[in-house]
């Protein structure tokens, strides 16, 4: 029974060592062909750095409290307009932990290790991994926030846009 067991783990050893081995290869091939690609062609000549910079300045100006305005847009292409708001509102799909977690791999009989699993929000929730959807805090007449869940899309801008319709009159 003893050499048995012991054949067992030596034979899941092999099949976990040999997969290791092709991903190995693959993954050393792979940083090959994209050394020579590098050598023989070069990276491009960035010395501006401007995209980076406008997302750098698009990540603080977000990071401030800005009133803004929120609309969405009929099937012909006219903006309506929603509220007042502020921010730029949240995609619904943002998660506020890690959407994974890792947990001991119970044995499946092929591996041991960790793998990835789903983890819930605070709430206990499990998000999706996408959801066309938008948060928007919009501003009562009494100046309050509230939350406004959005499933077409919103175009939200920190002036007002020419738009069709005013929801509030």
């Amino acid at each position: 029974m003893k050499y048995l067991i012991l054949i067992l783990l030596m034979t899941i050893n092999g099949c976990v060592e040999r997969k290791q081995k092709t991903d190995d290869q693959q993954t050393k091939k792979t940083e090959e062909l994209v050394a020579e690609a590098n050598r023989q062609i070069g990276l491009p000549n960035i010395t501006k750095f401007t995209e980076k910079r406008f997302q750098k300045m698009i990540y603080e100006l977000r990071d401030k409290e800005v009133s803004t305005y929120s609309y969405f847009m009929d099937m012909n292409g006219r903006l309506h307009f929603l509220c007042e708001s502020i921010g730029y509102g949240i995609p619904a799909a943002v998660q506020y932990v890690s959407p994974k977690k890792l947990v001991a791999n119970v044995d499946k009989g092929s591996h041991y290790g960790e793998e990835s699993m789903p983890q819930s929000e605070p709430n206990g929730l499990f998000m999706p991994d996408s959801l066309d959807a938008t948060y928007v805090l919009c501003v009562d007449k009494k100046g309050k926030f509230h939350p406004v869940y959005s499933e077409p899309k919103l175009i939200v801008s920190p002036f007002k846009l020419k738009s069709v319709r005013d929801l509030r009159d």
